[in-house]
């Protein structure tokens, strides 16, 4: 994976880190990723209203708005993928 795309940082702050991840040899970006610790989330909201949040802004289509590709987690964060 790191042979053909390369992550760049993009921003963090005390909610999530995002990284842009493009392709190594045309610097084209692919995607964004935005990692949000699990703890944040737990301490703001409850896990339904994230959720819930996240499905919504993945149903939407509107051009300025970012489109919302997948949901990832692991033990300690959860990996949100735009376009």
């Amino acid at each position: 994976y790191s042979t053909i795309y390369q992550a760049t940082h993009v921003t963090s702050g005390k909610l999530h880190t995002s990284k842009s991840i493009s392709h190594r040899s045309s610097l084209e970006t692919r995607v964004l990723i935005r990692e949000i610790r699990k703890t944040v989330v737990r301490k703001r909201l409850p896990v339904e209203d994230f959720f819930e949040g996240i499905r919504l802004q993945r149903d939407l289509d509107h051009q300025n708005i970012a489109k919302v590709f997948d949901l990832y987690q692991d033990e300690h964060y959860y990996y949100l993928i735009y376009e």
